[in-house]
């Protein structure tokens, strides 16, 4: 392949006969997960006299049908197999020259290799973090330490928890999850406890899972640990994907009465 004028070329012969492929393409920004090793890549290329960059996407997708994958970003070429690979040639080519980033998206517990637990706090390593991978994830002190600390989120919580005998109910309920997590790995209990927390509309129930929340992480609920029962299944699941060993905190159940917690 050979670019030429702002466009990608696949070159048919060896008289350098080219026929135009798409727009010249190339990968900006890789996005390596520190765990399960999955891949976000930033592609961008020019169209209309002006450049593109298109949305994180997975390699994997990248890797097999690139061009429908960018059609959606106005990329225009037939996308047909020998296409595609030559797109993916290209991209892969330029790959040098990317931003490459490490992050993890599990929270809670794991174990090395030798059977040592770990808590992983959630999106510790900086996303314009370049880190190359070490021999175990488990040494590097953005895997394990969490933003902020302990006595700056007593002091946060303390006027809002101590007062109401509820508040410090939810924030113990919080704090055992842990517990309860390791007591089944160990096969001590066989079930996990659910828990409800039930009321009139405006008296708290919310309130008391950001403080649950607040332990672990983000209490919010769009990013953060605090799942809302009303979007679909599929993106309730994928919220709680990555989370071990901490609690599954759902908000408005009355949305889902059809699901049996």
């Amino acid at each position: 392949y050979v670019f030429q004028g702002g466009e990608l070329f696949a070159i048919l012969d060896s008289n350098g006969t080219i026929v135009r492929i798409c727009e010249a393409v190339k990968l900006d920004s890789v996005l390596i997960d520190f765990l399960d090793r999955t891949q976000e890549v930033t592609v961008s290329f020019r169209k209309d006299g002006a450049s593109i960059v298109t949305k994180p996407i997975s390699r994997d997708v990248i890797a097999h049908r690139p061009i429908s994958e960018l059609s959606k970003y106005r990329l225009t070429a037939v996308d047909s197999s020998w296409q595609n690979g030559i797109v993916t040639e290209a991209l892969n080519d330029s790959e040098s020259g990317a931003i490459v980033s490490y992050v993890h998206r599990r929270l809670g517990f794991a174990r090395d290799s030798t059977g040592n637990l770990y808590f992983l706090a959630h999106h510790s390593i900086p996303l314009d973090c370049t880190l190359q991978r070490p021999t175990s994830y488990f040494d590097r002190p953005e895997m394990t330490t969490p933003h902020g600390d302990i006595e700056s989120w007593k002091a946060r919580v303390a006027d809002f928890v101590m007062p109401s005998p509820y508040m410090q109910l939810a924030l113990s309920l919080g704090a055992l999850a842990p517990v309860a997590h390791l007591l089944r790995e160990e096969r001590v209990i066989s079930d996990l406890p659910v828990i409800g927390i039930v009321g009139p509309s405006s008296t708290g129930k919310t309130a008391a899972l950001r403080v649950i929340a607040s332990i672990y992480g983000s209490t919010e609920e769009t990013g953060g640990l605090i799942g809302d029962l009303n979007s679909t299944t599929v993106g309730l699941f994928a919220t709680f994907a990555q989370n071990w060993g901490i609690p599954m905190i759902l908000d408005e159940a009355t949305y889902r009465e059809d699901m049996d917690f």
